[in-house]
């Protein structure tokens, strides 16, 4: 499976330190369900990690939340970015809308939506943001990131 084409890199406005991407992945072959299915997800990170090894972080919110509970926007405070936050520290922030929620998919039937069909989703999101940071081709300003871990 292929990772789909950055929809659109987002302005960081916030914090020159840091580089957000929201983007979408094709899991249609992950899911047994009728229809095409792509997930949501985003990237927050640092643009330089200093010494630090960079480690990313595979957020998945529960219930109907989307992945920016992870990057929460409350004007006048950017305290309550938990990725932003991360990212100060070095880490790589992926954060996703689960299968039927926020920007990604809906199956025809919403309730045909099994937790399988949720983490088979989910790894292979997880695939394609492993490997798009490792060859350096998800977030190119970052370079490659071979020993992300």
């Amino acid at each position: 499976m292929q990772t789909s084409p950055l929809l659109h890199a987002e302005p960081d406005d916030r914090d020159a330190d840091l580089l957000r991407y929201r983007f979408r992945v094709d899991v249609t072959e992950s899911v047994p369900l009728p229809g095409r299915h792509e997930l949501t997800a985003r990237i927050i990170a640092p643009r330089d990690f200093g010494n630090h090894q960079p480690v990313l972080l595979f957020c998945v919110p529960g219930g109907f939340l989307t992945g920016d509970y992870y990057d929460l926007e409350v004007p006048g405070d950017s305290s309550y970015s938990f990725a932003a936050r991360m990212a100060q520290h070095g880490f790589v922030t992926a954060s996703i809308d689960n299968l039927g929620s926020g920007e990604s998919t809906r199956p025809e039937n919403g309730y045909a939506i099994a937790v399988e069909h949720m983490a088979d989703a989910n790894h292979c999101v997880w695939q394609q943001i492993m490997q798009g940071l490792g060859e350096g081709s998800l977030v190119p300003e970052l370079g490659r990131l071979p020993d992300l871990l």
